[in-house]
Formats: structure tokens, C-alpha cells, sequence
């Protein structure tokens, strides 16, 4: 019917929801939120309806902004032991060492987790690597705009 692109209406939306989530985030008050619309080229009605919808929905969205928006469980306790196989009856001088581990999260879960030293090696590297990156510069540029 208004003879426009879905992405152009996508865009649209992006934009308005981004004015009124930043304009919240900032605490604009209606005056302030009347001004920065109309710096951005709005009409005067249109000016009027985004101050009326803003001043009608400030508190919800205000409320949505201090919800955490990912509840992810969190580590909180672990559990490991090392258990070596010394010999089997297949052969009698075999070292098989395990390590296994109980992770314990914050939401009462544990899980169960066993590997041998190799792999643990491995995982701890990996870890290592991702600790380092979440050092880097793009990822706290990335957490900022979460914040």
C-alpha cells in the first residue's frame, strides 16, 4: 500500500525506536526531546506525535533500559579431582590420567565436565585467548554501546 520498501520501513522504525531509546537514556525532558526532533527535520505535527508518544511510553522504556537483558548463569564454585588408571589386564603398565570436574553455577545447575590433561590444556589456552581479546579495544567499544 505505501508503495516503499520493507528495508526503507526497517529502517525507519530502527531509527525511531534508536531517538527514543537514546532520548531516555539521556533523561531529555519534553522540551529538550521538542528541540532535538525538530533539529532532526521533523514537521510540526510529526514533532508533536513523536512528543506525545515519547512523554506516554518514557517510563516503560525507562524501566526496560534498567532490566538486565541477559540472564546468563554465572560461575560459582568447582569441583575437580585427577583419577590415573595405573594398569587394566590388557596391559599392565598403562598411565590413563582424568580430570574431572563439577562446575558449580549460581542458579543451583552443576555441571559434570571430564577431560584428560591435554584437552584441559587446550580448553585453559583457549580461555586465555578469549580472556585477552575481551581486554582488546573493539570489545569495550562493543560493551559500551550494551551499557
Amino acid at each position: 500500500k505505501l508503495n516503499v520498501s520493507p528495508e526503507v520501513i526497517r529502517n525507519a522504525v530502527d531509527g525511531l525506536v534508536h531517538l527514543l531509546v537514546e532520548s531516555c537514556r539521556n533523561k531529555l525532558d519534553e522540551q529538550d526531546f521538542q528541540d532535538s526532533v525538530l533539529a532532526l527535520g521533523f514537521s510540526e505535527q510529526q514533532q508533536q506525535t513523536l512528543s506525545t508518544f515519547y512523554h506516554s511510553k518514557k517510563e516503560e522504556i525507562q524501566s526496560a533500559l534498567l532490566r538486565p537483558t541477559l540472564d546468563i548463569p554465572h560461575y560459582q564454585d568447582l569441583d575437580w579431582r585427577v583419577d590415573i588408571q595405573l594398569a587394566s589386564r590388557a596391559l599392565h603398565h598403562q598411565v590413563t590420567p582424568l580430570v574431572t570436574m563439577k562446575l558449580s553455577l549460581d542458579n543451583g545447575q552443576c555441571v559434570p565436565l571430564q577431560t584428560d590433561p591435554n584437552n584441559l590444556l587446550h580448553m585453559t589456552q583457549v580461555l586465555e585467548q578469549a580472556l585477552q581479546e575481551a581486554k582488546g579495544q573493539h570489545t569495550r567499544r562493543i560493551q559500551r554501546t550494551f551499557k
